[in-house]
Parts: structure tokens; sequence; C-alpha cells
């Protein structure tokens, strides 16, 4: 009997530079406000999970170092909703300047440098 299948499955693609169009460098900010570690305005935001992922928008694909803070996560989705022609982030670069006074009260604002890159 024979078994036919795939000895190793692979599950990466491999892009050339030839296969992608990239963009020139785009900026955006992000701003987030926690009082007492929860940031109430998305809380109850509609569109917006508590942990500041966007629902409506969907993953972005993004090739690099992806952001845990919600501020950062915004920027990119800025990013991305003023260029819908890209389809994916590469290899963005934060900034972010922190204040207040933990855990009570902290402001984080991120800046967010990328390029983004389309599928020829």
């Amino acid at each position: 009997m024979m078994n036919y299948g795939m000895k190793r499955q692979e599950n990466y693609v491999h892009f050339d530079r030839t296969d992608l169009d990239l963009s020139a460098q785009f900026s955006a900010e992000g701003k987030s406000v926690k009082i007492l570690m929860i940031d109430w305005s998305r809380l109850f935001a509609p569109g917006h999970h508590p942990d500041g992922y966007f629902t409506k928008s969907g993953g972005v694909p993004i090739i690099g170092s992806p952001s845990a803070d919600c501020a950062s996560r915004e920027a990119l989705h800025k990013i991305i909703k003023d260029h819908p022609d890209y389809d994916f982030i590469i290899y963005p670069r934060y900034e972010e300047k922190i204040s207040g006074l933990w855990p009570f009260y902290s402001k984080r604002t991120a800046k967010v440098t990328t390029r983004l890159a389309k599928i020829k």
C-alpha cells in the first residue's frame, strides 16, 4: 500500500526584494492613558478590545518585531488605515515616552516609523 503525503510541511513563504513594492517611510503616533493599570477609554470604546487590538480591521501582518502595548498598535493601525493599498508592515521602529506614577496613573506616547509593502 502506498501512502502519499508531504515529508516535511513548510510553513513559510520565501520572498525576494523584487517580489515586493516598498513604500517610503511613514510615521504615526498613538497614546494610551491608564488609571489603576486599566485603559478606561479603550475598555468601553466600540471596535476595540480592552488590550488594544482593533476588531474591525483584523490583524495586520508585521515582519519584524510586533509591539506589546496598545499605544504602538494604535500608531500601526493609523499607518495602515491611511495607506490601505499596502499588504503588510516591514520592520517598525518604536519610540516610547512613559510618564506618571505607576500603577496609579501612566501616560504612554508611542511614535512608530515603518515602511509598508505590497506583493507585486
